[in-house]
């Protein structure tokens, strides 16, 4: 590809990333509203703005090590700029949560509250491992995936605690720069527990990385995508189905979830506006069951595609 013609694709790539969902999204209008939808409302695509994942700060540094504190809370949140505001689960009350970054042989501890309810946003099925009585509502156990890590901090999916007690993990991070993320992994409800907005980032970074010069900074990008099914008034809905597509009663465990509208970073079908020049997209797909089609979007404006 000549210099010339890279400078036109870049020009006109508005948006980093384009996904194929199961309900399409018509151009922007500032006219437009959502209309009724039994089903959910239906909303424009490319409306808002891509959210960027703010850096957790250390609550304590020390020669040794660093120390973060994460708080998991219940908190309402704007998913899309034409619905009220979604009842959340976020790590710092955040969907998703803030990014952690650390260094290669970094010693980082991060100390996990949960600051929880005791009733679960959504209905918890009794009848599996994990879930049956006498097993509280609402439980979580944090695990950093992909890292290499003891069992005692690994979140291992039977040492789960419940609201107003907490966990303090250690991370040696001895291992190649790699995009880890963290989620909750609590036995019979961690797919209530990530939909519900449980996940955000670990950047752990080396020397080795650093020497390939990649774009930083405001362009380096991180995408979790995701996504979610919404009622009428914008609020969260877990509807699993069966293999063969048949949906479930309320509240009963399935193999899969297919949300209806595409969610990167907390946003439902958001734009990036970006510079002619390299960006760095740090991809993660941390859906329940949805496999995405990611492709750059090559039209002059991302309004000039039907679907998102």
């Amino acid at each position: 590809m000549s210099l010339l013609s890279r400078r036109e694709f870049l020009k006109q790539t508005t948006a980093a990333c384009s996904l194929l969902a199961p309900r399409y999204f018509g151009s922007q209008s500032n006219t437009q509203k959502q209309q009724a939808d039994p089903d959910g409302p239906s909303l424009f695509g490319f409306v808002d703005p891509l959210p960027i994942p703010a850096r957790l700060a250390p609550m304590e540094r020390h020669r040794s090590r660093t120390v973060y504190r994460v708080r998991m809370e219940e908190k309402m949140q704007t998913i899309h700029s034409s619905l009220p505001p979604t009842r959340i689960w976020g790590f710092e009350g955040r969907y998703p949560g803030p990014t952690i970054e650390a260094i290669r042989g970094e010693r980082v501890e991060v100390v996990w509250e949960n600051r929880l309810p005791t009733h679960h946003l959504f209905k918890v099925d009794p009848h599996i491992h994990g879930a049956m009585p006498p097993a509280p509502e609402v439980r979580t156990v944090p695990h950093l995936h992909g890292a290499r890590t003891s069992s005692e901090s690994d979140g291992l999916p039977e040492n789960w605690f419940t609201p107003g007690n907490k966990v303090r993990y250690t991370y040696p991070n001895e291992q190649r720069a790699a995009t880890l993320w963290y989620h909750d992994h609590a036995v019979g409800i961690t797919r209530l527990n990530v939909y519900a907005g449980l996940s955000g980032l670990y950047l752990l970074r080396d020397e080795e990385e650093r020497s390939l010069s990649l774009p930083a900074d405001e362009y380096e990008v991180p995408l979790i995508v995701q996504d979610r099914t919404l009622d009428g008034k914008g609020q969260l809905v877990y509807a699993p189905v069966n293999d063969d597509g048949i949906p479930l009663a309320p509240g009963i465990w399935g193999p899969e979830f297919l949300g209806k509208y595409p969610v990167v970073n907390g946003r439902i079908c958001p734009y990036l506006d970006v510079e002619p020049r390299l960006y760095r997209l740090r991809v993660l797909n941390a859906a329940n069951t949805r496999f995405f089609d990611l492709r750059f979007n090559l039209a002059r404006r991302a309004t000039d595609i039907a679907s998102c």
